[in-house]
């Protein structure tokens, strides 16, 4: 259950990678969201991932088709542009944690690495949920028609599984090699890769800040 990975961190500085230019190109996408409710208005992804009910979730998506022509294509097309990024921006994430939380499991003995090794893995089943998730929204943006209280429930569990996993694996792997780290555990590790990881997240930073006003 727990696997000892080789280069484990120039994976996840592949990962991060991945992971950021994602984010780049969605965060563009999303400044395209534009909906009708009771007057034009703009939207997150999380507002189609957490909706109040499943009749607000086929409302902001026909709101959509209430829009002007050419602003309706554009949202819809943005909105498509998005959940098909996500596909990329997926084994970013997802694998990223992973081996987070496998690099803790390799340093922990005993019960302390298995949990670790089974928040590793619980990845790959937040990384089917989110995959469920995008074809289930890209099928209700093609045919928006009423969802039951039954779906709409099995689509909170989904995402509670796929944030709850994620989300869990993240902090506590981070809390964890954080705490390695202070405690000298990486004393011998070169910080080539802790550089890396600074260097991507400053390019991110840029990238971000120069597109900031392109829609």
């Amino acid at each position: 259950m727990i696997l000892f990975i080789a280069d484990t961190w120039c994976y996840f500085l592949i990962c991060l990678a991945v992971l950021l230019s994602a984010t780049i190109v969605m965060s563009i996408q999303s400044r395209g969201f534009v909906t009708m409710g009771q007057g034009k208005k703009s939207f997150s992804i999380f507002d189609l991932e957490f909706p109040v009910s499943g009749k607000a979730l086929i409302n902001l998506i026909t709101g959509i088709d209430k829009l002007p022509p050419a602003e309706s294509a554009r949202s819809k097309r943005a909105l498509k542009g998005q959940l098909y990024v996500d596909f990329i921006y997926m084994p970013g994430v997802y694998l990223g944690i992973f081996l987070l939380c496998m690099k803790t499991a390799t340093k922990i003995p005993n019960v302390g690495g298995y949990i670790f090794a089974v928040l590793a893995w619980f990845q790959l089943i937040a990384w089917l949920g989110d995959i469920i998730e995008n074809l289930f929204l890209l099928a209700k943006i093609r045919n928006p028609e009423e969802i039951s209280p039954g779906t709409f429930k099995a689509y909170q569990v989904l995402e509670l599984i796929k944030w709850g996993s994620a989300l869990k694996g993240f902090f506590f792997s981070c809390f964890a090699l954080l705490f390695f780290f202070v405690t000298g555990k990486y004393a011998s590790n070169p910080l080539s890769y802790f550089y890396c990881l600074l260097g991507e997240l400053f390019l991110f930073g840029l990238i971000t800040y120069l597109t900031r006003k392109v829609k």
